[in-house]
């Protein structure tokens, strides 16, 4: 599997095309980060990727794709996420966050509930909270937030729920 998305991740990169962020999902799921890019015959680097569909590679990231291909999975409780993705994934009651020490975002409870149930980090909720606050329109808020990972098609949901609970 992870042979046949290098080589679709390449032939896109060396017709100069940017991957679809469904091939990226893909490779970030079922690909070893190391693999991908310290490989010596591969010729694909970080700079290929676009910001907002490649986050950092994390030791949680690589836990979550250990997880997926393990048979014995334990039970997911919550993925925790910044704006940019998923950072990891909570299998252990004793790392929930605590519901009473999560600050409400100003926005309604029924997006904090939607944001805490997501895992959401407190600067991640923080930040669409401000984006709503400082934006105008729809464009702004979702420009603001695309430009800082999120997927755009939550950002005009964030948005339009937003609109019809206040």
């Amino acid at each position: 599997m992870a042979t046949s998305l290098k080589k679709s991740l390449s032939q896109a990169s060396s017709r100069g095309e940017c991957p679809t962020p469904s091939l990226l999902t893909q490779i970030l799921w079922f690909c070893d980060d190391k693999d991908l890019f310290t490989n010596s015959q591969n010729p694909i680097s970080t700079k290929d990727f676009p910001q907002p569909y490649h986050p950092p590679p994390t030791p949680r990231m690589a836990r979550i794709c250990e997880i997926i291909n393990d048979d014995d999975s334990p039970l997911i409780l919550q993925y925790t996420r910044s704006l940019s993705g998923l950072t990891g994934i909570i299998t252990d009651e004793s790392m929930l966050p605590q519901v009473a020490m999560l600050a409400s975002t100003g926005l309604g409870e029924a997006i904090d509930d939607y944001l805490k149930a997501h895992g959401y980090t407190d600067d991640a909720q923080r930040t669409i909270a401000r984006a709503y606050k400082q934006s105008e329109t729809q464009d702004e808020f979702v420009g603001f937030l695309c430009g800082r990972g999120m997927a755009k098609s939550e950002a005009q949901w964030l948005w339009c729920y937003v609109n019809m609970t206040n």
